[in-house]
């Protein structure tokens, strides 16, 4: 039997139609495959990444801890497990996913890097000046204890009284540190200083030990302030790396949801 030529036609573009139809759905297929592949690649890669960070974030706190601990003495391993943190967070750091972190979080991840160097360097000054403040405090007391004696060596009954009133002021402000002691003790010592220097039984040897022991005072009282800058870049690293830690967070959840929605 044979068939019209124009139902061939009809015939052999309703096939190619379909095999066309075929094609794009398999493309398609393939595509939509290909970005679910690359999709749950990334939002797995944020997952990492968030987890990491909330790994970084407890380092960081067991650094803050640790450092502490190491002020006070308490504990013999405070060192060791100070130094384990950091380096633990140096590692984090550095084993982030780049790719990732090159489109998306590079700057953040290097902000991190760098208070966290900012934070090492203000830890190590601050532990030399607390052994600087240490030794210093050791001349404080020899140096009072010398100077005391030779007062009483010269039997100045006149000057005992503030001699006593000077080692309690003493004795205040390094207990404490505050400035307002500090002042207390350089008001009575001034006296001090004005009638030794009125005086004509004082001879240079306690003149010496008069200058050496406003001296390490003095300097006891800027370790002190060095400190309190430390202390307070301590706080505001904190501060800074929290609200860094948090924004990444939020940020790779925002990233992953999005890969989701859009296959990216």
């Amino acid at each position: 039997m044979l068939i019209p030529k124009s139902i061939k036609q009809r015939f052999y573009i309703i096939v190619g139609f379909l095999i066309l139809l075929f094609c794009v759905g398999y493309v398609e297929l393939a595509v939509f495959l290909s970005h679910l592949k690359t999709s749950s690649e990334t939002e797995r890669g944020f997952s990492i990444i968030n987890k990491e960070i909330k790994e970084l974030e407890k380092e960081f706190w067991k650094i803050r801890y640790w450092g502490q601990i190491i002020h006070t003495k308490n504990h013999p391993d405070a060192d060791r497990q100070f130094g384990t943190a950091v380096e633990n967070i140096r590692k984090r750091v550095a084993g982030f996913d780049s790719k990732l972190l090159t489109i998306h979080l590079s700057d953040e991840i290097s902000q991190i890097a760098r208070l966290m160097s900012e934070y090492e360097n203000a830890f190590n000054r601050l532990i030399q000046f607390e052994t600087d403040r240490k030794l210093n405090l050791t001349q404080i007391n020899s140096g009072y204890q010398v100077f005391s004696s030779s007062i009483l060596m010269n039997n100045d009954i006149s000057s005992l009284r503030l001699v006593r009133n000077l080692d309690r002021f003493i004795g205040a402000y390094l207990r404490n540190r505050r400035d307002s002691e500090y002042q207390a003790f350089k008001m009575i010592f001034e006296l001090l200083k004005k009638k030794m220097s009125a005086s004509q039984n004082t001879d240079t040897r306690i003149q010496f030990h008069i200058e050496n022991l406003d001296s390490s005072m003095a300097y006891d009282f800027t370790l002190e302030k060095d400190i309190r800058v430390i202390n307070k870049q301590f706080d505001e690293i904190s501060d800074e790396l929290t609200n860094l830690f948090s924004y990444i967070a939020q940020t790779v959840e925002t990233l992953s949801s999005n890969a989701i929605s859009t296959g990216k």
